[in-house]
């Protein structure tokens, strides 16, 4: 994904971020272990959300050991072994990432679109191994995700509709991870939100670049016929993303707080509670450096 479901580091005890580090470290070998060497590149602080909040749900005992990595070759680090809970969220990371792709190459302009294509063998061989793995994860995301580029290309497209098929498979996803039907409705809601949110933090990111590139943006045209009369419409616009943002982030809050946690509690409240709010002050003062994710 993108990068913006980050802890705040700075309010996190030292266990705990060495915690978050070795899962960290788990999933990105994972990646490797199961899509090849090229599929680490894809790792991504959304994703190691989902594998923490996984095993927060499910509640089962991990196992870590000390190994070096690609990131630090000569230092040995923990990192969590391998279990159901990383497989899972790497094949989520597969399908994922050839859905994003897709939509890449519908919004960009020619040279980004050629660029993305030299991609495409990579990508379809992950994910159709991703699909072997968890065919009816698939099942689930295709009709969601097929929509984004019909609703996108219809000309009353608004910033409501455009998020729409990313969060709704965000939804899928972590409904996937309830024991009950009470949790699977909670987890989907929360998924939703926070797919919505994901959603309107890029666009308010990719903003500027995508005025500059003419790539689809909804906040764009929400400029163009919302914001048209405003003395300063580009100010307006971004204005209203972080209202939007705001108000996403509240409900997202509120069902958070209904869903059952076994373990990672703290680690988990940081992210929501702190890392987000943190992570769209940095986009909003273009603090924000890209790319996303790199090494602990």
């Amino acid at each position: 994904m993108f990068g913006y479901v980050r802890p705040f580091k700075p309010e996190l005890k030292i266990n705990e971020f060495d915690t978050y580090k070795g899962m960290y470290c788990g999933l990105c070998k994972q990646l490797g272990r199961d899509y090849g060497l090229l599929a680490r590149m894809t790792l991504s602080y959304d994703f190691a959300f989902l594998a923490m909040l996984s095993m927060g749900t499910h509640g089962e005992r991990v196992q870590f050991k000390r190994e070096t990595c690609i990131a630090h070759p000569f230092t040995k680090r923990p990192c969590m072994c391998a279990n159901d809970d990383l497989s899972y969220v790497a094949a989520c990371a597969m399908m994922m990432l050839y859905y994003k792709w897709k939509d890449n190459i519908a919004d960009s302009g020619f040279f980004k679109r050629c660029g993305y294509r030299v991609l495409g063998p990579s990508v379809r061989r992950s994910y159709k191994k991703a699909v072997k793995r968890y065919p009816e994860l698939d099942a689930v995301m295709q009709n969601t995700l097929a929509r984004q580029q019909q609703v996108e290309a219809a000309p009353g497209c608004t910033v409501d509709m455009a998020a729409e098929s990313s969060s709704r498979a965000l939804a899928l996803i972590f409904e996937q991870l309830a024991a009950g039907e009470t949790q699977k409705k909670v987890l989907h809601r929360f998924g939703f939100l926070l797919g919505r949110w994901i959603y309107l933090m890029d666009a308010l990111d990719d903003l500027e670049d995508d005025r500059k590139s003419g790539s689809f943006n909804p906040l764009l045209r929400w400029e163009k016929t919302r914001a048209a009369g405003a003395e300063h419409p580009d100010q307006e616009v971004k204005r209203q993303a972080e209202a939007m943002i705001n108000v996403t982030h509240g409900e997202m809050a509120l069902a958070y707080e209904l869903v059952e946690l076994n373990r990672y509690k703290t680690i988990l409240d940081n992210i929501i509670y702190l890392g987000l709010p943190a992570m769209k002050n940095q986009v909003l003062s273009n603090r924000r450096k890209k790319p996303n994710d790199r090494p602990l």
